[in-house]
């Protein structure tokens, strides 16, 4: 339907569950909605539990760096 949202079909792979020294690597965006950047993949840690959540920045493939200011997970478990 028109201005309907597509749902996403897989969760974010949460590379911190394996390797909670993670801090970088090579990911697909699956999303983008305002300031908001969705991966298939991540190091980023969403916080929760009292934990924050992580910040740092986002290297695209042209070379154009970006901030991330907070990480965080949807009902549909993308990052």
């Amino acid at each position: 339907m028109p201005g309907e949202k597509p749902k996403l079909t897989q969760a974010t792979i949460r590379l911190y569950w394996e390797d909670d020294h993670c801090y970088e690597t090579e990911a697909h965006v699956v999303a983008v909605e305002d300031d908001a950047i969705a991966f298939d993949r991540t190091c980023f840690y969403p916080g929760g539990g009292g934990q924050p959540s992580d910040t740092g920045t986002i290297t695209l493939s042209g070379g154009q760096v970006l901030e991330v200011a907070a990480a965080r997970v949807g009902a549909d478990e993308v990052v």
